[in-house]
């Protein structure tokens, strides 16, 4: 997930594009996984739970390889959709997976499986930045010498030793070897395990609950969700790109903005490490209730970088 805000920037320049250029790709990736998303939820009561995930990761997989090596800014849409495609049906397919696990004891489970995707995205910083192209900043003087203008521009594209393929394939192809061995994984245990499946809806909670409550808490948690995860996934693809643009932006060299970015993914880290112990001690809806304070503060921060 947060491999493209770190290598947006060297793909642009790859492509002699600038990053306004290919901008769109949020539209790409955000349809992509909504589209992987919705057409999960429509097979996964239809389509084997271990073939289905193996599918979407082989669909992501393709994807992740494939987007270091465009040719132009309509296939780097494509592959990046593709990849994200996959990821929405996968994880979707996970987070149902646990449900039918663990049933009702699946609330820190689920907190679990995405501490590990938010430290993932964490590490991605360190693991990438070697392959991204550098950042020089210079000033532009005017003719009496004096200083008009601060500029940053990009190392020129760079190669694998003795190959053609760019430098900055190396984290995507990090990540598509995992992502093998994933698809390896799901297809032993596709053929050599079963999974039982065990019934975690407890019925008289309809009854208790009502069906509007249900209604209800879906809205108002799709509402928070699009607000507050969409709002995070895009803050974070610019951070990096604030942090080493000149205007507006910190100027801030490579690693350093690399760095800058895995400080805000390890703040989500500690709060997901936190959640997976607050989901055995507090309700839903308690959990919830925190989600607007942390939306207002997260939109008062955005303001401040943009």
């Amino acid at each position: 997930m947060s491999i493209l805000g770190l290598a947006l920037p060297t793909l642009a320049s790859n492509l002699n594009k600038t990053i306004d250029d290919v901008s769109l790709v949020l539209v790409a990736r955000g349809g992509g996984y909504v589209s992987g998303s919705f057409i999960a939820g429509i097979l996964e009561s239809k389509v084997n739970f271990h073939l289905l995930a193996t599918i979407f990761v082989l669909v992501m997989s393709i994807g992740v390889v494939l987007t270091p090596l465009i040719l132009n800014v309509a296939s780097f849409y494509i592959f990046i959709g593709l990849s994200a495609f996959g990821m929405g049906g996968y994880e979707t397919v996970a987070n149902v997976l646990c449900l039918y696990l663990w049933g009702k004891k699946s609330e820190p489970v689920l907190q679990f499986l995405h501490f590990w995707f938010c430290f993932g995205s964490a590490l991605t910083p360190f693991l990438s930045k070697p392959f991204l192209n550098k950042v020089f900043h210079y000033t532009n003087h005017s003719v009496n010498g004096s200083a008009t203008t601060s500029m940053a521009s990009f190392q020129n594209i760079t190669y694998i030793e003795n190959t053609t393929v760019p430098l900055v394939s190396v984290p995507y192809f990090v990540i598509a070897g995992f992502l093998t061995l994933v698809i390896s994984s799901l297809l032993i245990l596709k053929f050599f395990a079963s999974l039982d499946s065990t019934e975690s809806q407890d019925e008289n909670t309809i009854e208790q609950e009502g069906t509007r409550y249900r209604y209800v808490m879906l809205i108002l948690m799709f509402l928070l969700f699009f607000l507050l995860v969409g709002s995070e996934v895009v803050m974070f693809t610019f951070l990096y790109k604030f942090g080493i643009s000149e205007t507006p932006g910190l100027a801030y060299s490579r690693d350093v903005s690399a760095d800058l970015s895995a400080v805000f993914l390890f703040s989500v880290v500690i709060g997901q490490f936190f959640a997976i112990f607050w989901s055995r001690k507090f309700s839903l809806g308690s959990s919830l209730s925190v989600l607007p304070a942390t939306l207002l503060n997260q939109t008062q921060l955005s303001r401040q970088l943009y």
